[in-house]
């Protein structure tokens, strides 16, 4: 029989409940990034605060991974082409 598959386009991780982050788990981000991004899936944070946003911009993980600042401002995003 057919199955319709569904995948994603766009993956939003929303951090506004998270308060503390460690270099676990900022590795699982990396890790799990570069998965969908191989897929041709985006992915992006959003809603990160205090302690876990001071984190994340010391480290300048802007630049590994889209970071904004809430789930409205991930969808509002315009349309992503990955590249080849």
């Amino acid at each position: 029989h057919d199955e319709t598959i569904y995948r994603p386009r766009h993956v939003i991780l929303d951090l506004s409940q998270v308060n503390c982050i460690d270099s676990m788990a900022i590795g699982r981000l990396v890790a799990t990034s570069q998965r969908l991004k191989q897929a041709s899936i985006r992915c992006t944070l959003a809603g990160q605060r205090d302690n876990v946003d001071t984190t994340l911009k010391e480290i300048k993980f802007e630049t590994m991974i889209p970071t904004v600042s809430s789930v409205e401002d991930a969808l509002a995003l315009p349309p992503w082409q990955p590249s080849l």
